[in-house]
């Protein structure tokens, strides 16, 4: 759960804080760079809850049922619900189009695409991967 001070920040200073973020996300370059900002700054439990949404936007993208991302991120129906009802609104905007662009990409098995970075998210603290943990996962990246 998300422990946030109840004392409110001034709107300006919001801003502020947000736009330094935003800058420094920016700024970053590569995906070592990336996972270097994520594994540093998030816990262990912001990164699985970030990586978990992210999923399943991508997989709501992808065309897969409720039923599969489900199965798949152990995650509610409830929490694939606001994320798709957010999506079909319009609310991940630029982050919706490049999830749509990195799909198209996966169709035509380029590399270095959306899953192999997904991946590497949802591995981040885990254990190594033990026989047939993944099966499911691939299943469903595989399918047509």
């Amino acid at each position: 759960m998300v422990n946030i001070s109840k004392r409110k920040l001034k709107e300006e200073i919001l801003i502020a804080i947000s736009n330094n973020l935003a800058k420094y996300i920016a700024n970053i370059r590569n995906r070592k760079q990336a996972e270097v900002f994520i594994s540093s700054f998030f816990t262990k439990s912001e990164r699985l809850l970030f990586a978990k949404r992210f999923a399943v936007l991508v997989m709501l993208e992808r065309g897969y049922s409720y039923s599969e991302v489900e199965d798949t991120l152990k995650v509610s129906n409830v929490t694939i619900a606001k994320i798709e009802r957010k999506r079909k609104k319009g609310d991940f905007g630029y982050l919706a189009g490049v999830v749509k662009r990195a799909c198209v990409s996966v169709k035509e098995k380029q590399e270095g695409d959306i899953w192999d970075l997904l991946e590497t998210i949802l591995q981040a603290g885990m254990p190594p991967r033990g026989r047939g943990r993944w099966k499911k996962v691939y299943e469903l990246i595989d399918r047509p």
